[in-house]
């Protein structure tokens, strides 16, 4: 989806969400060996683009992400924080169904990349298409 959304013009971030204390470092370079003797910001800067890792000792707040994020980004995708506030569009994975989400608060829809008997969207282009018909005209089933 962010490929689709980028050709069709819009400047698209995406933050996921991991539980699994994963690093985006490789161990034994120089930015590995700051993180690890204490620092608290390790940026690593080169021609095709920046790197920041920030050790924090608790999760940062989603929506000082987001306007973090959101500052030169037309659209930020948020993977994952399922009790987040925010209004979700579920990706169900062939296995999932809808009931599986109950727990999950402000669902507008369910999507799906494949066929899916429980999908109200089907395939990239339905998504993207609704996604975009949702933020710049307002549409919305709520």
């Amino acid at each position: 989806m962010t490929q689709i959304l980028t050709q069709r013009g819009f400047n698209v971030s995406v933050f996921k969400h991991d539980r699994h204390r994963a690093t985006m470092d490789k161990a034994g370079t120089d930015t590995d060996r700051f993180t690890n003797a204490g620092a608290e910001n390790v940026i690593l800067q080169s021609d095709s683009g920046l790197f920041l890792h920030r050790t924090a000792s608790s999760p940062l707040d989603l929506t000082q992400i987001i306007q973090w994020l959101g500052r030169e980004a037309d659209l930020v995708l948020v993977e994952g924080y399922k009790m987040a506030s925010f209004k979700k569009l579920v990706l169900l994975r062939p296995s999932d169904h809808r009931s599986d989400f109950m727990t999950v608060s402000n669902i507008v829809r369910f999507a799906s990349l494949q066929d899916h008997p429980e999908a109200d969207l089907v395939g990239q282009t339905a998504i993207v298409d609704w996604l975009i018909n949702t933020l710049t005209k307002g549409e919305n089933d709520d």
